[in-house]
Parts: C-alpha cells; structure tokens; sequence
C-alpha cells in the first residue's frame, strides 16, 4: 500500500510540475511579446502596456514561488536568480530605456551619531544641497539623531534654526534591538503632533514594524501587534493631509496579510516601499512584489548582511547602490528614501557616492 501511495504522489507530482511549467511558459511567452511591442507603441501606449508586462512578471514570480515552496525548495536569492534571468531582457530594458515618469519624492537620510563621530552641522544647507541635486522631485529629510532613541533630543534638534525651510519625513517607528523588546523609536500621536508643532512634517515613516513584531510574538508570550494604535495614527495623519511611509525588508508569506490588514481603508495615503538590506530576496523580487500596492516606493540602501559574520555592514559598492535606485525608478516607484546619511555626506558635505546618485535619480 505504501508503495502504491508513494508511486500515485510521484505522478501527481509530475503532472502538477508539468502544468506549472506550461503556465510559467505562457506567461513569459505573453511577457516577451508584450516587451518587443514596447518598441512600436507611443509614450501613452507604451507606459500602460509595460505596467502590464510588469503585472504579468509579477504573477509569473507567484507562480514561481508557490511552485517552489510546494516542492519544499528552499527560496534562497541563487534560486530566485533562475527565475530572473528568464527576464533578463525585461530587466535590461527597465535599467537602460524605460523611465514611466512616476517618481515623485526622494527622501534622504540626515544624521548625527556621536559615538561613530557623524556630524551634520546645518541640516538647512544639507536640504538645499539635494534639492539642488535632485532638482526634479520633492526632498525630504529623514532626521536621526543618536538612533532616535531619545524623544526629547530629537524634538530639541528639530526646534532649532537648523530646520529652517525643511521639509520633513519623521520616522514614528523603527524597530532595532537597543531596547528589546520594545521599538527603538514608538511616537505617539501626541509625541508627532510635537514635533508638527516645530518643523515641517511632510510624511511619517513606520519601518520595518511587521518584521520587528514578528520576531517579538515569536519569543514573547502573548505579544500583539499594536493594530489600533497603527490605526490610530494613520487616523490622524488623513486628518492633517501627512502622507505614511511603510518600509519593510521583509517579504515573506506571512507578512502581506498582515500589511493589508494594517492600511486597509488608508491605501489612499499609504507608499509601501521594499528596503534593499535584505540578505533573503534580489531587489528586483522586492520591487516586483511591491508593484502590486496601489502606491510603492523604495528604501535604497548600502547596508548589506555578511554572511560569514551574519553582521549588517553599509559599504555595499555604489554601482550595485545605483542600479537599485535606477531599477525602483524605471519600474515605477513613486518614493525613493536613499541611507545611510555617512554613505554619501561627510560633515554635511558630499561624497563622490551621492554626486553619482543625483545623476542617476
């Protein structure tokens, strides 16, 4: 019986397999006509179909992966790169030709850390700098100071003449591990309405707060997400016309669930961006996943995971740095936030890093 058993499961798997492919096939057959029909469209045509080529590379990934975790293989970034070189050309085209137009706002990363010795010593000359750099969007500055750990250090910062003119991104949540099991950063909306108070909040930023909480419940009995507070909060930024943005490393099965409860009814007001720091997923993976939210975005970072020390380190080579930011650009992200500050600024001024991404973006 249990050979029998055995044999029937080999079968359905093959069949199952063999549909799989015939599926994967057509859709890359359809993906591939629609991306050599690119060329003989006008701007108006050719924008609406490369968003559908793009939906139907997205769905080709689905399949993909689902497939592949029913064959119990692991989805590791060299498996995932066999999928991507079946769209190679897509790829290609999206770095070399195609730019949809969509990108609105860059935010970048400005910060002081005393004990790694970063200074940024008048964050109004630091704005006026990228906006002059990236003179066709909006800037925002994403202000840290000292990891943000300390609410009334950072309200004292932004009071100051410092932030004269600057428009603002505050970041109402980051995780970490200098004060686990809490968030390093957790704003109530009295904290925010604070700092609205001194300076020119244009955008809050949750990130990585599904990964973080995952981890938590994992380890702590009855830990919860914070769901009405989240709420809460988005609440109160459509009250006030502020725009939210929700960054997440993390991909996995289990974290678009929960995502889509979260913003549920504020999908409006809410850019959902891919961080590049992530050890697990190429960033091309990333940014298709993201194409399905009504707004995406992306975090470009350098920061990298070692995976002989498993340490985070931020030197990733800007070439690879670029070719995020160009690929988040030309597949149609609407916000692009650029980190670390001490990757492209020294003192405020700018290294040879973020004169190589103005050119880009």
């Amino acid at each position: 019986m249990s050979r029998g058993n055995g044999m029937s499961k080999t079968k359905v798997t093959a069949v199952v397999s063999v549909i799989v492919c015939i599926v994967l096939a057509s859709i890359l057959v359809a993906a591939i006509r629609n991306y050599q029909a690119l060329e003989r469209k006008g701007e108006e045509e050719k924008r609406d179909l490369f968003f559908r080529l793009l939906d139907e590379a997205r769905i080709a990934y689905e399949y993909w992966e689902n497939w592949t975790r029913w064959q119990e293989i692991e989805i590791t970034p060299e498996a995932q790169d066999s999928f991507l070189e079946q769209h190679a050309d897509l790829r290609q085209f999206i770095l070399n030709d195609y730019d949809p137009h969509t990108l609105r706002t860059v935010i970048i990363h400005g910060s002081i850390k005393i004990d790694l010795n970063v200074t940024l010593p008048n964050v109004a000359d630091f704005y006026k700098k990228n906006v002059g750099g990236f003179a066709s969007y909006e800037v925002l500055v994403l202000p840290e100071i000292n990891g943000n750990l300390n609410f009334t250090e950072y309200l004292n910062w932004v009071s100051t003449n410092n932030f004269t003119g600057v428009s603002v991104c505050l970041s109402v949540f980051e995780g970490g591990e200098d004060k686990w099991p809490e968030p390093n950063v957790n704003l109530k909306i009295y904290e925010i309405e604070q700092i609205m108070n001194v300076t020119d909040v244009k955008m809050v930023r949750f990130a990585e707060m599904i990964s973080f909480y995952l981890n938590v419940t994992r380890t702590i009995p009855n830990a919860t997400f914070p769901i009405k507070e989240v709420r809460d909060i988005l609440e109160f930024c459509r009250s006030k016309n502020l725009r939210v943005l929700w960054s997440e490393w993390k991909i996995s099965e289990d974290v678009l669930p929960m995502l889509n409860d979260i913003i549920s009814g504020y999908e409006d007001i809410v850019t959902v961006a891919y961080q590049t720091n992530n050890q697990y997923d190429r960033a091309f993976v990333g940014f298709l996943y993201s194409t399905q939210f009504e707004h995406w975005g992306a975090s470009v970072q350098s920061w990298w995971v070692n995976q002989t020390t498993g340490e985070a380190q931020d030197d990733l080579p800007i070439e690879t740095v670029l070719e995020y930011a160009k690929l988040a650009k030309n597949m149609g992200a609407e916000i692009i936030q650029i980190e670390p500050y001490k990757y492209f600024f020294e003192n405020g001024e700018p290294k040879e890093t973020i004169l190589k991404m103005w050119s880009v973006i």
